[in-house]
């Protein structure tokens, strides 16, 4: 019947084409090797490119403490869109690399696209610590002197500093950390001074 006919006509079909597998694969194995090894040179320059992007941002004013929080933000959100086209850059070339059967070769243009994200995301941390930082020192110098408790100042300082040292490792060179690290460490500095300033024998 006609079913029978149909499937005997796909059966012959499907025959047909694992005999000319061998042939084909053969006359298109040069231009896939071509297109692999485009496909290489790009993930080469690709690498290159990351890595120039990720020193630039490290070197620029984004982190450092002098730009503060306001210019710090829209620095991070103009790197932020830059690193956007870098991942989608990169993920096409993974996509690729893994389509020619050697994804591990894009696996080094990955790794470098999710640390220069990464270095963004600790950034932006930073300045998020350094702007309650600066936002509550700024209501501590308008505290009424009856008004100030400097153990309360001296508690509140200290949590702010578990917070700065519990940081990733990695950003303890960065110029924007060391910035807020060095403003809490002033304060506390200051926080004995007020405590005798405010012992009952200065008042007489």
């Amino acid at each position: 019947d006609a079913l029978n006919r149909k499937l005997n006509d796909v059966s012959d079909a499907f025959r047909a084409a694992e005999k000319s597998a061998p042939t084909v694969a053969k006359q298109i194995k040069p231009v896939r090797d071509a297109e692999a090894a485009t496909v290489m040179a790009d993930i080469g320059r690709m690498l290159e490119r990351l890595e120039g992007n990720h020193k630039k941002h490290l070197h620029s004013a984004a982190f450092v403490a002098k730009t503060g929080c306001a210019e710090g933000y829209k620095l991070l959100n103009s790197a932020s869109l830059e690193v956007s086209q870098d991942e989608q850059d990169t993920q096409r070339l993974y996509d690729l690399a893994n389509l020619f059967e050697f994804g591990e070769k894009a696996e080094p243009i990955m790794e470098e696209v999710r640390s220069l994200r990464r270095d963004l995301i600790f950034s932006k941390s930073i300045w998020d610590i350094t702007k309650m930082v600066e936002s509550q020192i700024d209501v501590w110098k308008n505290l009424l002197w009856d008004d100030i408790k400097p153990a309360k100042l001296e508690e509140d300082s200290k949590a702010f500093q578990k917070i700065v040292k519990g940081m990733d490792k990695g950003v303890r060179g960065w110029d924007s950390y060391l910035g807020v690290d060095a403003s809490i460490k002033n304060f506390l500095v200051s926080v004995p001074c007020i405590s005798e300033l405010k012992a009952p024998a200065m008042r007489q």
